[in-house]
């Protein structure tokens, strides 16, 4: 179950609004699942609906996520701010069905002067500061998580413009991507439609079913293929069911990953050589 709450970034971004965004994400969810229950595996959230303003209004509300999973007998995934020995990270978590201390992976791209701020002792050198610069600290860990016995993967919303990285998890077993997003900040732009395609690319070049699942714009989902299974609406709230048997394929990419495209590049600068060398 793909859950898609068309929260507007305004909201996101205030404080108050928080309870209310989140309140949503859980009606919606429990809603849905009135309709399709039987059929329900695993429900996705996208990025940050777990949020730190969030959770200073409401302490409880990663028990909640976890009751929920409970409740309904079925695996949670969800974009959260987690923060651990001080320091804050952009993250999944994934609740299993009985609703115990979740797994979790940190965002390891992270957005340049949004997210972070590249050499931030220079920056506060220079203008004589002292300042905390950028909100999340990046990570490095490959955290796969388990979809009936089978290994799956999430990445976070800029995360899938890098198919080496993207692959990473494919080396080690993955059988679907799901991209968890907020792409509120793309507003109705080219940039929703670019995002989307990108995921299609990523299913093609790794043989891998690849999902985004978007606060707004488009939640979409290719199959191995590349071939688009399922889209929502533009900017609307929706909860929609995808229904996969999460088959991969093998690919030149998925093997040698950006190494061919160095080959290639290696091939060209020796033909150029040699014609000139002739010359």
């Amino acid at each position: 179950l793909l859950v898609q709450g068309n929260i507007a970034q305004e909201q996101v971004l205030t404080p108050s609004a928080a309870p209310a965004s989140f309140q949503k994400y859980l009606q919606l969810t429990a809603d849905a699942y009135q309709k399709y229950g039987e059929k329900l595996d695993l429900i996705v959230w996208p990025e940050t609906v777990l949020s730190q303003n969030l959770l200073r209004q409401e302490p409880h509300a990663l028990h909640k996520a976890a009751a929920l999973s409970r409740e309904l007998d079925t695996p949670l995934l969800t974009g959260a701010m987690f923060q651990d020995n001080g320091e804050v990270f952009n993250s999944i978590l994934y609740f299993d069905k009985n609703g115990l201390s979740p797994k979790r992976y940190d965002k390891t791209k992270l957005v340049p002067f949004a997210e972070y701020f590249p050499f931030p002792d220079l920056l506060n050198s220079i203008a004589r500061t002292n300042l905390s610069l950028g909100t999340y600290a990046p990570a490095s860990m490959h955290q796969l998580f388990s979809l009936g016995g089978k290994p799956v993967a999430g990445v976070i919303c800029f995360e899938s413009y890098f198919g080496n990285y993207t692959r990473s998890f494919v080396a080690r077993g993955a059988r679907h991507l799901f991209i968890l997003s907020n792409d509120a900040w793309f507003k109705q732009t080219a940039g929703v439609n670019q995002h989307a395609d990108v995921a299609a690319l990523r299913a093609v070049e790794m043989g891998l079913g690849t999902t985004q699942v978007a606060n707004t714009g488009y939640t979409v989902s290719y199959n191995y293929r590349g071939e688009e299974l399922l889209r929502s609406r533009l900017a609307e709230e929706e909860a929609l069911l995808l229904e996969t048997n999460l088959e991969r394929r093998v690919t030149l990419y998925s093997l040698a990953g950006d190494y061919l495209v160095f080959l290639c590049l290696l091939y060209l600068a020796s033909l150029l050589v040699w014609k000139l060398k002739n010359r």
